[in-house]
This record gives structure tokens, sequence and C-alpha cells, in this order.
């Protein structure tokens, strides 16, 4: 029933996206819970919502699905659906102006594009296929242009091409004036009392635009002298940034460049103001379908700036703590992903489009981008699933992107409450899933299943970067709800993220009607593009490195001590930023050379390289000569110039192996430093015991954990032997009850007793230090079976040995004891005691052997 509307959807749905601001404060998009009705509709059932992407050619998988949808040869350019895309793709840029009316018009209609080459790639096979040539990456391979729709299909089939996707260009991190940041920072104590103000330094900043700069120059909120180097893209929240940036550092000389409409121009901006001589970075944007858990072409570019060690580069954090998600793949049961991971029945995550209202959601996942083999896609539909309004299910078989997003507009006339669905397709691997939800118009996301867990992207994501989350300048100890947090999940491991944290929330003059007061991290970053610039004026000699351990080491902890994922390592203190320098000696003492640092008064120094020395081990770094006071990393901060000194301990090397390495792992083995604690572990495999460790033929310890103090070189084994095999005997203990025996295995813990079927398939399970077991309760005449198997523990680990063989017995009454009299002449009386649990007696009449049976009779 569903899938002719979901493949309708799919004219809905697109693969690149942009990013947007966050709302101000009061805003009710951070503060919604369920909505109502979520859940209550049937779940969709599995593969009804999947297109038919099997029948696709091999040049349309390379396509995104916005232009897929705009290829579709069941739809025509009347359709509602393709009309709206169509339409919504010309608002955004994506597509060329002009009306179409039909089809053939639309084929003739450019899309704007990347275009991703193979590795090693010529770009120019392409030129013939493409309108216009917009920017080259050659480094990466990618090409962003004007393509004619009805060119796309052919483009695609170039064997050269990888993937063809539509451009969108990004929006911003946001949410007589002087920015409250100024004297939160302590900027105003720092130009006061350490004397600089920016003097002698560029600062460069990538935003939107700066249309109506002159208006903040007018108002002498900006100086005369600021430089643009390209406003192509228009907005003004450049000019915001600008007069931050002047609040705080009003020496500076201030640089603006636009920030492109394609990554291609992004990195161009930011190679524009540094060969203009900025030394100062920063920008507000964020590419968020640039690949989440792997560094994308503005990532590495922004990655090769740092290691320069020319520049100190600020980004926003990023606004999307209470609109992201991240988690593994939790199946639903029938394909779809609960976002709850099974603990709610709200297994969406769900959102409200007023009309007019717009909202894009974009999902990636843990594989390297251009080597997707795993599919997922993504949905937006009803409550009750019963409607789909937005779709995105992109092609990943071995080389796709791991990404899928969609733009759905709400053409009205009433608001809708929707759910977000991804659906595994193809039997994938499980993946780690990432979400970004984007609202446009007043559409905002509900708070159910979101994570604020990683969600810093980016070149925000940059070691070395300074990201910046957001506190607002009156609450200056709380973070803002929407300020992204970190870690974040690579590939290849983890990164520490956010750096810093300063203020938003703040006052600015709200050129050609910008938001005023600037609120989210997109006000952060400039007051810490500003205190670097007032760090680089007071020292210029250091490097941006150096710069940027200022800013880091003498920020303001807040939250969890030391560094933590919510506020980094702290709000940002010009004033310390801007101290008294010293300089950290280390005399290494006969052992490797380490570099002196430099270091700001009160803060404290990272712990460098330790050095190495033939024949001893590094004790740490002291204060003094004698090495009887330690210099603790953590805690220590620099008031003066120092000299630090190593310590060494003579080296001396333990060694162990196990009897046999069939039989069992050792650990611990290594080199120790003189009167150090060495501790070696014993761990024996499954059907071994660990007997005793050996230093030559002699027995130093049964534990398997032994510790002992280092004085000189010794080898030890770890002696392992096989656990036992008990030999099992069962017999009937009484009417209902049966009793297990075995001899005692040597060396065993203790002993497991499993009742079995006839087969030794296991029912159940007891365990006990004794070499007998009793079980009653059982059935009177039943045949019962067992078998037992030793164990031994060692180091806290648990080995058995190999089980006995299988045994059985009947639960039967004891044997009673019986007694004959005379009681006439011709009568005799035979008596017994009460047998437990007989239901009654069978007396008989027998020969004198017992052997022949005359009569029987039986008796309650």
């Amino acid at each position: 029933m569903l899938r002719d509307k979901r493949w309708l959807a799919l004219g809905l749905a697109f693969v690149l996206l942009f990013t947007i601001g966050v709302q101000t404060a009061g805003a009710s998009a951070d503060a919604q819970v369920r909505p109502k009705g979520a859940a209550n509709g049937e779940r969709p059932k599995s593969g009804v919502l999947t297109g038919n992407k099997a029948g696709l050619s091999k040049a349309k998988k390379k396509l995104g699905s916005d232009l897929l949808a705009l290829l579709d040869e069941n739809g025509s350019s009347k359709d509602t659906l393709k009309a709206v895309l169509a339409g919504e793709m010309q608002e955004q840029g994506r597509l060329s102006q002009g009306k179409i009316t039909d089809d053939r018009g639309l084929m003739q209609t450019k899309a704007y594009v990347y275009i991703q080459l193979e590795p090693g790639a010529d770009p120019g096979a392409v030129q013939g296929a493409v309108s216009k040539v917009v920017s080259r990456d050659e480094e990466h391979g990618l090409i962003a242009a004007w393509v004619k729709l009805s060119a796309l299909e052919a483009l695609a089939a170039n064997a050269g091409v990888k993937t063809v996707q539509t451009v969108l260009p990004p929006v911003v991190n946001a949410g007589s004036v002087t920015s409250e940041g100024d004297s939160v920072l302590k900027a105003e104590l720092a130009r006061l009392h350490a004397k600089t103000d920016g003097t002698g330094v560029k600062v460069g900043v990538i935003s939107d635009g700066v249309d109506n700069l002159a208006s903040a120059v007018v108002s002498k909120d900006l100086p005369t002298d600021v430089t643009v180097l390209s406003n192509a893209q228009g907005g003004d929240e450049g000019t915001a940034m600008l007069e931050i940036v002047h609040d705080l550092a009003p020496g500076a000389k201030l640089y603006f460049h636009d920030c492109g409409s394609n990554v291609i121009e992004f990195n161009q901006a930011i190679d524009d103001l540094v060969a203009a001589g900025c030394t100062v970075v920063c920008d507000d944007i964020s590419w968020i379908t640039q690949p989440f858990f792997e560094d994308g072409a503005v990532a590495a570019h922004v990655q090769e700036l740092v290691e320069e060690d020319r520049v100190v580069y600020v980004t926003s954090a990023g606004n999307a703590a209470m609109r992201h998600y991240q988690g593994r793949f939790h199946d639903d049961g029938i394909g779809f992903h609960d976002f709850s991971g099974g603990t709610s029945a709200y297994m969406d995550l769900y959102v409200r489009i007023p009309a007019g209202g717009r909202v894009i959601v974009v999902l990636g996942w843990n594989e390297p981008f251009g080597a997707s083999g795993n599919n997922y896609d993504l949905y937006l539909t009803s409550l009750d699933y019963g409607t789909t309004y937005a779709w995105s299910g992109g092609v990943q078989s071995g080389s796709g992107d791991p990404l899928e997003a969609f733009s759905y507009t709400n053409p009205g006339p009433s608001a809708i409450t929707a759910a977000i669905l991804v659906q595994a397709c193809d039997a994938p691997s499980t993946r780690t899933l990432e979400v970004y939800i984007y609202g446009f118009g007043g559409a905002y996301n509900y708070t159910d299943n979101t994570v604020a867990a990683d969600s810093v992207m980016g070149q925000a994501a940059v070691p070395g970067v300074l990201a910046c989350g957001a506190v607002d300048a009156d609450t200056p100890d709380e973070i803002e709800g929407f300020s992204s947090r970190g870690p974040v999940t690579m590939l290849n491991g983890t990164r520490p993220k956010p750096d810093v944290c300063a203020t938003d929330g703040v006052s600015v003059t709200g050129a050609g009607g910008f938001s005023n007061p600037f609120y989210g991290t997109s006000a952060s970053a400039p007051h810490v593009a500003a205190v670097a610039a007032l760090v680089q004026s007071k020292r210029p000699a250091l490097t941006a490195s150096q710069v940027r351990e200022c800013i880091v080491d003498s920020a303001a902890d807040l939250g969890a001590s030391g560094f933590d994922t919510v506020y980094g390592n702290g709000l940002v203190d010009a004033l310390a930023a801007t101290g008294t320098f010293y300089t950290v000696r280390f005399d290494s003492r006969g052992g490797s050379a380490v570099k002196n640092l430099s270091a700001l008064e009160g803060t404290k120094i990272r712990a460098p390289k330790s050095p190495t020395r033939s024949g001893y081990i590094f004790g740490g770094w002291y204060k003094n000569a004698q090495c009887t006071s330690p210099w603790n990393f953590d805690r220590d901060r620099v008031a003066s110039n120092i000299t630090l000194y190593a310590k060494w301990l003579v080296r001396y090397t333990v060694s162990a192996a196990p009897n046999s390495a069939a039989y069992g792992t050792v650990s611990g083995a290594g080199p120790y430093a003189a009167g150090s604690k060495a501790t070696l572990r014993a761990k024996p495999k499954a059907g071994y015991r660990f007997v005793c460790w050996r230093e030559g033929s002699s027995k130093v310890s049964s534990s398997a954990a032994y510790t002992f103090t280092v004085t000189k070189n010794r080898t030890f084994k770890a002696e392992f032997a096989r656990i036992g095999r008990p030999a099992a005997k069962a017999a009937s203990a009484s009417y209902n009850g049966v009793r297990v025996s075995w001899g005692a295995v040597k060396g065993a813990s203790g002993y497991e007793v499993c009742r079995t079927s006839p087969t030794g398939s296991v029912y159940s399970r007891v365990t006990t230090t004794s070499t007998g077991y009793t079980r009653t309760g059982l059935s009177t005449g039943s045949t019962y079976y067992y078998k037992v198997r030793a164990f031994c523990i060692a180091g806290g680990t648990k080995t058995y040995g190999r089980y006995s063989s299988l045994v059985k017995a009947k639960p039967v009454p004891a044997r009673p004891v019986a007694k004959a009299a005379s009681v006439s002449y011709n009568g005799i009386r035979i008596s017994w005691n009460a047998v437990k649990g007989a239901s009654g007696y069978e007396v008989c009449r027998t020969s004198k052997s017992g052997a022949t049976v005359y009569a029987r009779a039986r008796t309650a």
C-alpha cells in the first residue's frame, strides 16, 4: 500500500544540504517533549518503503535521490511532487531559474552539482558533459559545475565519475553596542593590564555576508578600514562577528570573506585570507554533508593549515546538541531502526512542521566515503506511517557514500507532526548511525531519543582547531543547551572536543536586521578569535600552536574537573591568556634530549615525551636535583622560570612463560625499575588448571597472581596441569531422590553436576565443593541421567575439566525390615516398618531360598 507513496515521496528527497542557525533564547524547539499520538500507529512492514534501487542503471546509481526524482520517466513536471521538488531546488540554488512548463523544458534546466571523480581520473574527461565549471579541487578530485538534466546520465556513465550530487550552500551556526563577552572573558582587563589590543594582528572572518557593514561603520561599531575580499553570498552574520572581534581586540585589522557556494570555494576563502596576511581565521560554517566519521575535503584542508603552525584557526563547535542522534542500529524486528534502543514505545525521532516550514534531515554511518557497502534509507512519515512525506534512498554498493538526506517543506494549510525513520536495506552490517535535524520557518524536533554527545563534526573536529562551545553571557557558568558536545567518534578512534567555550547572547548592532542579542556558537567563536589576536599582539614570537595553548591552558575550568566533553577546557580567560611567560627547562640527566617550553604564568604544562636512557627506566620529572619532590602535571602550575630533573631507575627484566602454550597464558613480564612491584598473572586454558609459579626448579607461589619486588633479573615458569575427569556413579537415595557421587579430583575448586537427557543434553546445573550430590523431589520409578565435571578457579578465572561418563538411577522406596510370628494354630502374622513415600506393600510367600514365589498379596 505504501510503496507507491514512498516512490512519489522520492521527489522531495535530496542528498546534499546545509546547516542552519540555532534558535534564540526562549524559542520552543529545544524544549519539546514527544508529540501526541506518536507510537500509536502500526510499524511499517519490512520492505514497503524501499524503492526499486536494483532496477536502476549503473549510471543512475551514481546520482543523488533528488536528481533521480527529476529524471523519473514515470512522472511528469506537472506532477505535484515533481513540481514541488523543482521549485524547492530553484529556491535553494540547486536548479537554474526560469518557468518550467513540461518535461522537455525541465530536461534543459541546469542542476548545480558536485562531481566526485574516481582516484586518478582525468578531470578533462567530463568537460563535454557540463555546461559550466564553477570550482575545481584537483587534490580531492572534486568539481562543482552546472549540468543540464538531460546530460546527467551521460555524465554519470563516465567511468571516471564516482558520484554526482547537488550542491547546497551552508547556513551559519547562529541563533553604539559592546559585546558583554568583553567583560565576561576579561578582554577589557587584558587590554588594561597586559597592554594588548590586537595591534599588528590581522583577523579573517568567514561567514554568510556583510551586506550592511556600512551601517556598523557609521555607528562606530566597526572601523572604516575593514577589508572585504568577497561578499557574494549575502547576509549580515559576518558583520555581527566582526563587531565582536572589534569590541575585544580593537587594534586588530579586520578582513572578511564569504563562505562561498560550495566546499571548494570555502577552502579558497581560507586560502585568500591567509594570503592576505591573516594569522587568525574564524568561521561559523558547518558543511554537514561532509563525512561524520572521517575528515572530508574541508577538514583535511584546515588540518593542513593547522599543521603549518602559522595560523590560529577558530570555529564554532555547532548548535546540534538537541537535534542530534547517534547510536548503533537497533532492529525493531522488521528492519527499521529503534531510536530508543528498545527502551520505549516511542521508537522514532519526531518533528513538528508548520505550514510553510521546512525540515532537513541528514543520516550518516561509520563507513569511509566512497567505499560504503551497507545500505540504509531515510524517511519522513506521518505518525501512523500511512503517509510518506520525504525519502532518501541512495545506492551504497561498495563505492557509495554513507549518507542519506532529505528536505521537506510543508505545503499547508495546517501544521503536521511527523516521524523520522531509518530502514536497513539488503541486510547491511550493523553500523553506528548519526542523524542531524534542522528546522526552518518555525519547524523543530522533539527531544525524544535525541543524543547530545558526539554532535561536533567537520572542521570543528580537527585536532589543533579551536572548536568553541557557547555559554550565555548572563549565566557564563552554564553551557547553552544547544551547544554541541564531544567527543568526536572517527573511524580510527575518538577526538576530544570541544576545546573551549565563550559567550553568546551578546549585543550587536543588528545591522541589516540581524538578530540582537546574538546567540549560538557563531557568537562564541569570534570572541575566541579576538582573544587569540590579543595573545598574538602581546607575544608576536609565539607560534600558532603556542597561542592556542595559551588560550586552552588558561581557560577557567567549568563542569567536571579538567577537560570534559561539554565545556572542553573551560571558559576562555583573556587576562590569563595574555599573562607573563616563563621558560620550563628539562634536564634529562644523561637521557635523550627534551626541548624546553614556554608556559604562561599560573598555567599547567603538558608532560613532554618521556626521555630514554640505556639500562634505565624513566621515573618521572622532579622539581629538585635530588628527585625527592615530583612535578604533578595535573596539579602544579608554572610561577617562574624552572628546571625539571629526570629521575632514572635501574632497569631489570622479568621473564615469564607457561610450561606449555597449549595449557595456559601468562602476563606481566617485561622491564621493571629496581624496587618496583611486578605482578605475574597466569590464566589456564579450557580443561587445565594452574598449579604454581616456579623459578628454576623451586616453587615460589601457588597464587595465579604473584606479586613481588624487583631487585634483579628473574625468569619464571607457570605450571599448568589437566583437570582430572571424575568417576561418577548414581543410585537411588529414596522413593523420590537420587544420589550422585564421585571421587575427588586433584586441585579441583569444586564440581558442576548436570542433570541431562539420555543423550547428554543439559537440563539443569548445580555446583558443589563436596564429592556427592543428592537430588530430591523426583518421580518414583523414573530414570534420571547425570554427568559431573570438576572446575578450578585461579586468578578469578574458572576453567572446567571434562565431563564424567553419563550415569543414571531411579528413585525407589527404601527396603522394609520384616518379621514373622505365629498367631494361631493355622496363622502367621508378617509385620514391617513403614517406608516413607510408599503407596502400599506386596507380601510374597516364597521358598526357603526366596527364589520361588508361591503367592502374592498386596496391602496398604
